[in-house]
């Protein structure tokens, strides 16, 4: 449990510093609904429409093809159009189909005025039917929490007289509308068996069935899974799924969401392949079953069943979620075993799959739509044998005219093969990656990202000379790219870390999101990449982008990062200060137009006086520029060079360095966010940077400690405090554990006792008749209670 206690800094933040991007501690989220590390496309699978929602999906019940609905069914088990468009036909188009949809939904006339006058009085009975079914059993959206008003005397009134009316019935169009009614009542009152009882009098004997037959046989089924008869129920729900688009996703989920598995003894009751075909695609669309073995039986049957390549798709994201260790977690951590029992199960299906997706490319009666070359480009590349994936994916790539699912598809594989492809980085690899790599700009789908996450990080790593590694280390985002183990090779291709930076701005949601949520989980944080570059890198980023002779690589590149000059120069100069090169920073903050100091952040975030060391809440305003900062730290430091003995200037460079920290109040000066609650023990991240521990200013700080003047020593020994409070709150919120919080706490303040009270206690012993020291007890509340709990 982490003991975040935001323990009270020595001098507060202004209220506006408080409120600032909290982007760092909460970084990207789920643009999709249902995000895994998955690089294989269930869009290229051929598919009709509406089918792309059987998708795998590690949600039980929904995923992302499915908008968070249940199907186009609406609040009286009629599909409109439909059943607009059979009424219409019914009518002979006598009636325009506005003024049907009407009478059926509204509350017009005009449907049952004609029927009347046309001798189709069956017809015009059955309309005050139904309008009686919707009044007894009323469906309100008021709220959430309204409960449905049902009239239970009506209701089973209603179905007394239907099921009575029913074999008087001579017109076949109302007789299977009234069957259907009729077994809907009979469910809604809790009489399955009266349901069945209907079901085989009136909709079986029908000469011709449409879709209300089948939805009445969904109705069917649910009857018979309330009497136990799961093996008929699954029968019937997987012919209705196969046949009836309308109340697919209702057959669909009444098997699932009770939890039933497949059930062998519904092929039994199969007239045809077909059908055998189909209870085998139920069975395979769902979360809880293998479905190779349902896909290998569907083939045998069925060759051309319009789910095979869907349900193909699904197994290799199935399997994907495995290999690459995904498990779910409820408010817990990953359990690397289990991560490793699911990454060593995946291993040996891939080759059930890939034996099986070259039976199906071979086999004659298999349509050939290129999905099954792709496919085995795909699992040729998980296994690592890069040269057979790519035969595949040539192969794949003369299809004509395949989906356009198929195609992302097929650029995914590219992008992955060529990332792959040498261990050194040639201006011939570039010329290739650079029409794959311009289809990756600003990714809508999250296997795009991953597949340009995982092809950058290939790509990185050689341009610094190094293979992948598997593992992230702390070193940044750009370090753990590489491996550090072994020696790198040099490299001979101009801008190397320049390129490498600008691909790693391209996997980062500021820089490249292309969904209006934000990023997706497997893009990185710029900021958090920013933050850990070095100068010398960003000068060479200028210098790239300076560059009179570009290739279209280059071009390319850094037209997708889109970075200007001003966000250039006002970069270096970060990482120039937080490297305390305050010449490096003057000459960047030089560059970059006098404007931009006057736009958000700067003109929020950096009107304090960063060289005053407050004591109390209060700030002192300030008209200083980020480019007169980094001068006056640059003068302040030549003073301390050329003489060791400026006290005054190792005071004010404290200040300046204390400022420019995490707890400072010109925080921007260094970073591009801020965030109260981004030290704390669930984010993974290095701490232990000068930036967190103000570790610079405290240097500075204890030089000026030697001062003759015992004020200013004073003021540099709170100035080290401030640096230690620092420090301590760092190590106080950033630690995670399960120790009792009484516990926690104080274990904590014996850590404070002992490492982060020095200067306070400097403060009492030595300086208490300085007037900085006396004004410290009036003003600073954190040092009054020190030295009244110290006396």
């Amino acid at each position: 449990m982490n003991k975040l206690k935001n323990y009270i800094n020595l001098s507060k933040k202004s209220v506006a510093s408080l409120v600032i991007f909290t982007i760092l501690a909460c970084g990207p989220g789920m643009a999709d609904y249902d995000e895994f590390m998955s690089f294989f496309m269930p869009e290229s699978a051929t598919v009709k429409g509406g089918d792309l929602k059987y998708a795998y999906s590690s949600q039980f019940f929904y995923n992302d093809y499915d908008d968070y609905n249940v199907g186009n069914e609406d609040t009286i088990d009629h599909e409109k159009p439909l059943n607009i468009s059979a009424w219409s036909k019914y009518v002979g188009g006598k009636i325009s189909k506005k003024q049907i949809e009407q009478s059926l939904y509204g509350t017009s006339s005009a449907l049952q005025d004609w029927l009347a006058s046309h001798q189709k009085a069956e017809a015009a009975d059955y309309i005050t039917f139904v309008r009686g079914i919707d009044q007894a059993y009323k469906r309100e959206t008021v709220d959430y929490f309204t409960e449905t008003k049902v009239d239970t005397v009506a209701l089973v009134e209603l179905f007394t007289n239907a099921k009575a009316a029913l074999p008087q019935l001579k017109d076949e169009f109302v007789k299977e509308r009234y069957a259907f009614q009729t077994i809907k009542l009979a469910m809604m009152n809790d009489q399955p068996q009266e349901a069945l009882q209907v079901y085989d009098a009136a909709i079986k004997p029908l000469k011709k069935k449409t879709y209300i037959s089948d939805w009445a046989l969904s109705r069917k089924a649910g009857a018979l899974i309330a009497l136990g008869d799961s093996v008929q129920a699954y029968y019937d729900f997987a012919q209705v799924f196969d046949r009836c688009p309308s109340r697919r996703h209702a057959a669909d989920l009444s098997i699932r969401s009770r939890g039933i598995g497949f059930q062998e003894g519904a092929v039994a009751l199969c007239k045809n392949s077909h059908e055998k075909a189909a209870v085998y695609a139920f069975a395979a669309i769902k979360p809880s079953e293998e479905g190779l073995k349902f896909l290998e039986k569907m083939v045998d049957l069925d060759p051309t069943h319009p789910l095979i390549e869907l349900v193909m798709s699904r197994e290799i994201n199935k399997n994907e979620a495995l290999y690459y260790k995904q498990v779910d977690y409820w408010m817990g951590e990953p359990d690397a075993n289990k991560e490793k029992e699911n990454h060593d199960k995946a291993i040996p299906y891939w080759q059930k799959l890939k034996d099986f997706a070259t039976a199906c490319s071979t086999n004659p009666q298999v349509p050939k739509t290129g999905f099954w070359l792709g496919a085995l480009s795909y699992l040729e590349y998980i296994e690592k044998n890069f040269d057979k994936s790519a035969e595949y994916l040539a192969e794949a790539k003369l299809v004509v005219k395949p989906n356009t699912g198929l195609s992302k598809q097929l650029e995914i594989q590219e992008l992955l093969l060529l990332s792959n492809k040498s261990p050194k980085i040639t201006p011939e690899l570039e010329d290739e990656i650079t029409p794959v790599l311009a289809s990756f700009g600003k990714p809508k789908d999250f296997r795009m990202s991953n597949a340009l996450a995982e092809a950058s990080k290939q790509l990185i790593a050689r341009y610094y000379g190094r293979l992948p590694h598997e593992k992230e280390e702390k070193q940044g985002w750009l370090a753990s790219c590489m491996n550090k183990k072994s020696e790198p090779e040099k490299v001979t291709i101009p801008y190397p870390k320049a390129k490498a930076y600008l691909l790693a701005a391209l996997t980062s949601y500021q820089t490249n999101s292309g969904h209006e949520y934000g990023g997706y989980m497997s893009q990185t944080d710029m900021y958090a990449i920013e933050d850990t570059t070095e100068s010398k890198t960003i000068e060479q980023v200028i210098a790239y982008f300076q560059e009179s002779k570009k290739s279209a690589y280059d071009s390319l590149l850094q037209s997708m990062t889109g970075f200007s000059q001003d966000h250039l120069y006002v970069l270096l100069g970060r990482r120039a200060l937080s490297e305390h090169d305050y010449a490096k920073a003057t000459k960047a903050f030089e560059k970059v137009a006098p404007e931009v100091w006057r736009q958000e952040p700067w003109k929020s975030y950096f009107n304090e006086d960063p060289f005053f060391m407050t004591t109390t809440n209060k700030e002192k305003r300030s008209t200083y520029t980020p480019v007169a900062f980094a001068q006056k730290m640059q003068e302040l430091a030549s003073r301390l060079a050329d003489n060791p003995n400026d006290f005054e200037a190792a005071y004010l460079l404290g200040c300046g360095a204390y400022s420019m920290s995490y707890q400072g109040n010109s925080w921007v000066l260094l970073r591009r966010e801020w965030s109260t609650g981004e030290v704390n023990g669930y984010v993974q991240k290095d701490y232990e940077t000068d930036y967190y521990l103000a570790t610079k200013a405290k240097s500075y700080f204890e030089t000026a400690l030697k001062s003759p003047d015992a004020e200013l020593a004073a003021k540099a020994a709170f100035g080290a405090a401030k640096c230690e409070n620092a420090a301590f709150f760092v190590h106080a919120n950033s630690q995670s554990g399960e120790e009792d919080y009484t516990v926690f706490e104080a274990r904590i303040a014996k850590d404070k006792a002992r490492d982060y009270e020095h200067y306070f206690t400097l403060l009492k012993e030595k300086y208490k008749n300085t007037k900085f020291q006396k004004s410290l007890i009036r003003e600073c509340s954190d040092y009054s209670t020190f030295v009244k709990v110290k006396k």
